[in-house]
């Protein structure tokens, strides 16, 4: 009798060790889950990608398109992300605002970061200067003096993105800008990058599908799609 009662006591030892077990298992996982996106859009699963992810920081400088991201509250956003971007910004702004700000966070990195650097300028001084050889010429002189200033930060250039040239025609009648003209400029950069070890072209261009109502800037779910690229297939975290 004693004998059958031991039996019965370590079958229910051993079904209630089981059964915390996976309990813990359990809880632990959803915990995992929770703590990941609090980095990241919730797309991003894989535990180790996370902490990758969590020692970089990436700086983004931008125009509207960028800012409309920014603004855009159905668009989650990495909380290492920093935004450096403003509406209808072109060459003068970066030089006047865009790059002192961004030297300034390059200036003052947080050691325990690496630092990448996103640039994604350029639609507007098509409408600008109508000019893409001068636009190119610009904008490179100082990517490629920022990328041997700070040796230690990654930079990229995002293709500047396409328009709907029908849509944008008829919201903007002045516009001059044409797809033509931003595949030109974008392959300007493509290879020119190739000859600087810090650079990166990120193609986004040709890798998405892009969703707009006015022609130029995009809807959430385009919005969403960009940030994901930079965040998975563009930024090389280290």
């Amino acid at each position: 009798m004693f004998k059958n009662i031991k039996i019965k006591y370590l079958f229910m030892f051993i079904f209630l060790f089981i059964f915390i077990g996976t309990l813990f298992t359990v809880f632990a996982q959803s915990s995992d889950e929770g703590m990941n996106t609090k980095f990241l859009n919730p797309k991003y699963k894989n535990l180790d990608d996370i902490d990758k992810i969590a020692l970089n920081k990436v700086v983004i400088v931008g125009d509207s398109r960028m800012e409309f991201l920014l603004d855009d509250e159905d668009v989650v956003k990495p909380i290492n992300f920093i935004f450096d971007v403003k509406s209808g910004a072109g060459f003068d702004w970066f030089e006047e605002t865009g790059k002192p700000k961004l030297e300034d966070i390059l200036n003052n990195k947080d050691l325990n970061y690496h630092y990448h650097v996103v640039f994604n300028l350029g639609v507007n001084d098509i409408q600008y200067e109508e000019n893409v050889t001068k636009t190119f010429d610009d904008y490179f002189k100082e990517y490629q003096a920022l990328a041997d200033k700070y040796g230690d930060v990654d930079f990229y250039f995002l293709s500047i993105n396409p328009i709907d040239e029908d849509l944008l025609n008829e919201s903007q009648p002045y516009n001059v800008r044409t797809n033509e003209d931003i595949e030109k400029l974008n392959d300007d950069f493509k290879d020119a990058i190739l000859k600087i070890d810090n650079f990166k072209y990120c193609d986004a261009y040709n890798d998405l599908e892009f969703l707009t109502d006015d022609g130029i800037h995009y809807l959430s779910k385009t919005s969403q799609d960009i940030l994901n690229y930079i965040a998975r297939r563009c930024v090389v975290y280290k």
